[in-house]
């Protein structure tokens, strides 16, 4: 069987979405009036609250305890771990200068280093401030470092692992925010620090999370994130982390508003003029440096806010780092003019000796990402009993019809269908008239070739059932987006890009099934129909069952989920795809819920947690 389309999509779904995001950065741009701002800041910081997740407790025992410490020139390094949440434990460093104090502060954030606060190139910061007289807590942010899934052995933290939070209501940059800002509570109750002088610094990731965190707690006096500020709607199409999603985060602002919150306080950019990565060229960083500047001006301090562009790649050299210093010194320390200031020397640590617990044996309060999701699963599922009409919500499944389905072909028995929607999402169609008022319905995320090679679609032609066979939207001949970079999470790219938008890739799947269906009642009002969905499509199956119940009669679910967790570290290569990535459907509850729901006959063949691995029984 061949494709539907001469000329399969490729990229034209991305650009759309794409599109979309640039219509958002224009109808988020800032106001320039000293009066607007204030209003606009007291409305919008809840909502980012809200989508983030962002209860913290101030009052909870930080419970500090530490392991070890190392000497190093004129400053110790001790390694500790303090309460974030209750029984949430977070790793980290104390960089500690000689003397009384108290001293300015610094919070250090890491990037993607597998190794967290343990990596060299993260020392380097820490050793440099130290060295010139401030004290530095350098954070593991959550699954990295000595917060992986086997202590010791470190992994990425983001793709389906940390997409995975989003289905418990949490994402893993609101879990890093609530880490960040105990951290500040953490420098604000040592009486060696000061705790009116406390700044913030990271690069790529720990420069998003600096964003976040001197945005979102006024006691950050200064903040340097570095290759780390772009825009919201350049992450539409990119391929950053999901540490860096912030759900459906252009139906409220854009990021120059997140720059905006910072004001009146000091914010330095710094952006590399050579970034391997679109999100964070500099003429990114420049659009929404231009929008943030106009609050900044409006309260007085234009001179608050300054921007660096760097001749170097995605990094964070010494040249940056002493413009940093300098940054530091000016507005923590009252000292120079904030120009560039001398780096001292220093030397780092053997890595493994960074570690705070001994390897395979840390404290029972540090929890890796796979451990907190099967809990908080456990602890929503006494409560989850969503509706049907609740599901259309998180799923983001919106009003659709067939606009038009006009048939392009007919090959070897099999008629080709080019289907257009109303909301314009185009589909391809293949079908197979059959001898019977059965129909089935088939689809799989990586195409009908994939059915193929499972031996599903076989199966399927060797019944007198009539077939309607489609990729799902996005996949396939239906606009699958080749990534940016090589990281294999399937769909990584799209899921993202639809959650910054407020769309779910699942509901865009669920509505292909819908419409599969409402193609063939349109056909035979009387007809009989079986969905058939292979893996993260067998989940789409059953809620477009539950969605809309009336004509499907049973369905299967092959090689699919049937937990939306993972018990087992991230893989080389994902089975599943990232529209398992749906925010809040835990709350909702679990498949075994939307299986109580669907009215018709639920068959499970092979059934598989949301890491790929085989249950050995289900329900």
């Amino acid at each position: 069987m061949s494709a539907v389309w001469t000329e399969p999509f490729t990229t034209e779904i991305i650009r759309e979405l794409e599109l979309e995001a640039a219509k958002r950065f224009r109808r988020h741009q800032l106001p320039s009036g000293a009066a607007e701002w204030p209003r606009m800041r007291k409305a919008l910081l809840p909502e980012l609250k809200k989508k983030l997740a962002l209860k913290i407790d101030h009052k909870l025992d930080l419970d500090c305890r530490y392991t070890d410490t190392i000497r190093c020139g004129s400053h110790s390094v001790r390694h500790l771990c303090y309460q974030s949440r209750k029984d949430f434990y977070v790793t980290a460093s104390l960089y500690v200068p000689k003397g009384k104090g108290p001293f300015p502060a610094v919070v250090n954030l890491h990037g993607h280093w597998n190794q967290g606060r343990l990596a060299t190139a993260i020392q380097k910061i820490g050793h440099a401030l130290a060295e010139s007289g401030y004290v530095v807590l350098s954070v593991d942010a959550f699954g990295a470092g000595e917060r992986s899934s086997r202590h010791g052995e470190f992994e990425y933290h983001g793709g389906m692992m940390g997409g995975l939070l989003l289905n418990i209501g949490e994402s893993l940059m609101g879990i890093q925010i609530i880490d960040n800002m105990r951290a500040v509570d953490l420098l604000s109750s040592l009486d060696f620090v000061d705790p009116s002088r406390i700044g913030a610094t990271g690069g790529s990731g720990g420069g998003n999370q600096t964003m976040y965190l001197a945005a979102f707690d006024e006691r950050i006096r200064a903040a340097a994130p570095v290759v780390s500020v772009g825009s919201y709607q350049s992450y539409v199409g990119g391929t950053n982390c999901i540490c860096e999603l912030l759900p459906d985060g252009l139906d409220l602002c854009e990021e120059s508003s997140l720059l905006a919150m910072i004001a009146p306080r000091a914010l330095k950019i710094c952006n590399a003029l050579h970034d391997c990565n679109p999100t964070f060229h500099v003429p990114e960083m420049a659009r929404s440096h231009t929008e943030a500047k106009k609050v900044f001006t409006s309260l007085g301090v234009p001179e608050k806010i300054s921007t660096l562009a760097f001749n170097a790649d995605h990094s964070y050299p010494p040249e940056v780092q002493s413009a940093v210093l300098g940054f530091f010194d000016f507005y923590l320390r009252g000292r120079g003019h904030g120009m560039p200031a001398l780096l001292p020397d220093y030397e780092t640590i053997p890595e493994e000796k960074m570690l705070a617990f001994p390897k395979g044996k840390r404290f029972a309060g540090i929890c890796s990402i796979p451990e907190y999701l099967e809990r908080r699963a456990a602890e929503l599922k006494k409560t989850a009993n969503g509706t049907s009409g609740e599901l259309r919500e998180v799923l983001r499944v919106r009003e659709e019809n067939i606009r038009l389905a006009v048939r392009v072909d007919k090959e070897d028995g099999w008629e080709k269908y080019s289907v257009e929607t109303s909301r314009g999402r185009m589909l391809p169609f293949r079908v197979r008239p059959g001898k019977t008022s059965r129909w089935q319905v088939l689809a799989a995320p990586d195409g009908w070739n994939a059915l193929e090679s499972a031996g599903l679609l076989a199966d399927a032609v060797n019944s007198k059932d009539c077939l309607l066979v489609f990729d799902p939207w996005g996949c396939g001949e239906c606009g699958y987006a080749e990534e940016m970079f090589p990281i294999h999470f399937k769909q990584h790219q799209l899921a993202r890009s639809l959650i910054w938008l407020g769309r779910r890739l699942m509901g865009e799947w669920t509505m292909d099934f819908l419409r599969a269906a409402e193609f063939i009642l349109s056909r035979d009002p009387k007809a009989s129909i079986r969905l058939l969905g292979h893996r993260d499509s067998g989940l789409a199956a059953l809620y477009s069952a539950v969605l809309s119940p009336e004509n499907i009669r049973e369905m299967d679910m092959i090689d699919s989920p049937v937990c939306l967790t993972r018990r087992e570290p991230q893989q080389s290569e994902e089975i599943m795809t990232m529209a398992l990535c749906i925010p809040g459907i835990l709350a909702w509850g679990d498949v075994e819920h939307a299986m109580t729901l669907a009215k018709c006959k639920v068959r499970v063949v092979r059934p598989r947690r949301a890491d790929g691995t085989i249950l050995p029984s289900f329900p």
